[in-house]
């Protein structure tokens, strides 16, 4: 159809613009972001500076808050001026963002047409766009976390247990909180989840003896591990969780609170505790309960685990919200079948969270949408839609074991 291979074109401009665009965007910027955050770190452990590398005394609201494993990773930069560096990281990032793209393409496939593939490949790009351009304008590691999900979905898809819980090790190492997708593995055979779930296991330990190798002093690698463990218990003091840019349940109560007067602090604390928990325990329970029937389905499975991560975090910012492309890939994969429900939360998704950026919509709106948490509802009602059509796609393991005998 044409308005298919319209999304198509408009997608394929969009990203040949947006690359050298931004290559010059980000060349130029001076201002403030989160890649000169890992660059200072990993001078700072090329200095051997190890007392500094986790000091929120010297670094303020901005301290370094990923695993001690991950600052390797950054080391190579420090050959490089800041503002070279920036551009290269940049270029890394986008070629990230590439490679996760072609993995949910390949996902699509298992069950889609060539076309059909590409077009719901496009829209989900289209529509997620907006935050890839946020992660780079930032510096975020966004691109090679959304690689990591989207190739670990793909051998998800494919069955492959060892490669697929491989690919999620990295994301659980920088973010910790990505660790709960492992859970989505309880929806399958047993053998398969044991077998994720060693693998998980020797993943983690892996990383945790490259760290220590890599340190070549264990009392250093204990110290800086104990050094981020403070860092993330105390990262709700670094930032304020209100402010208007994060979109988290966490930061939508806090804003609710101030606003109303209803609420202290303590008790939003609290609530938000109780409701992570019980909403964890409700999605790993429906994984436990149920066991998807198609590939769309694992792919909706797999979806619960990603919103529930930016739904769940004391803090959720754009740069992350392009991992929003695997449930929506998830529900466009249903069209024609799907009901009035789901394509409301699609259209109110596009409408509030992609289009309703400053630069459209103007600074009143744009402003009135985030302080109302107006994202953070989109975000719900896609959760309530990607879990309507994972019951569409799923049976309960139960039938199946009676089935079996």
């Amino acid at each position: 159809m044409k308005y298919k291979k319209a999304v198509m074109v408009l997608a394929a401009t969009a990203a040949l613009i947006t690359v050298p665009l931004y290559a010059v965007k980000i060349a130029k910027r001076t201002d403030y972001s989160d890649f000169e955050v890992y660059y200072r770190t990993a001078m700072r452990a090329q200095a051997q500076d190890w007392a500094n590398v986790y000091n929120p005394q010297i670094d303020g609201n901005c301290p370094f808050r990923y695993a001690p494993s991950a600052i390797p990773l950054f080391m190579p930069f420090t050959w490089l001026p800041l503002q070279t560096a920036k551009v290269i990281w940049f270029l890394i990032q986008a070629s990230f963002f590439v490679l996760g793209f072609l993995g949910l393409f390949r996902v699509a496939r298992t069950w889609c047409s060539r076309e059909d593939s590409v077009w719901m490949i496009s829209l989900t790009f289209l529509f997620v766009l907006r935050f890839c351009l946020d992660s780079f304008t930032i510096g975020q590691i966004s691109g090679l976390m959304f690689a990591c999900f989207a190739w670990s979905l793909l051998f998800f898809v494919r069955g492959q247990a060892k490669s697929s819980s491989s690919w999620l090790v990295l994301p659980f190492f920088l973010k910790v909180a990505p660790g709960f997708l492992f859970g989505v593995s309880l929806s399958s055979p047993v053998r398969f989840f044991r077998t994720y779930l060693c693998t998980v296991l020797a993943g983690v330990g892996a990383v945790m003896a490259v760290s220590v190798l890599w340190l070549r002093d264990l009392t250093v690698a204990t110290t800086l591990w104990k050094s981020w463990l403070h860092i993330v218990v105390s990262d709700s003091s670094y930032f304020d969780n209100s402010h208007y840019g994060s979109q988290s349940i966490n930061s939508a109560l806090l804003r609710f609170s101030r606003w109303s007067g209803l609420l202290s602090p303590a008790s939003v604390s609290h609530l938000w505790m109780l409701l992570v928990l019980s909403g964890s325990l409700s999605i790993a329970t429906f994984w436990a309960m149920r066991r998807p029937v198609s590939n769309r389905g694992i792919l909706l499975f797999y979806s619960l685990g990603i919103l529930a991560y930016l739904l769940f975090m004391p803090a959720t910012f754009k740069y992350s919200q392009p991992f929003l492309a695997i449930p929506m890939l998830g529900l466009l994969s249903g069209t024609g079948t799907l009901d009035r429900f789901t394509r409301f939360a699609i259209v109110f998704a596009f409408l509030t969270l992609s289009l309703a950026g400053l630069d459209v919509i103007g600074s009143t709106l744009f402003f009135a949408f985030q302080k109302a948490s107006i994202p953070v509802l989109a975000m719900i009602l896609l959760g309530v839609a990607v879990l309507r059509e994972s019951l569409k796609e799923s049976e309960a393991k139960s039938k199946l074991i009676q089935v079996a005998s």
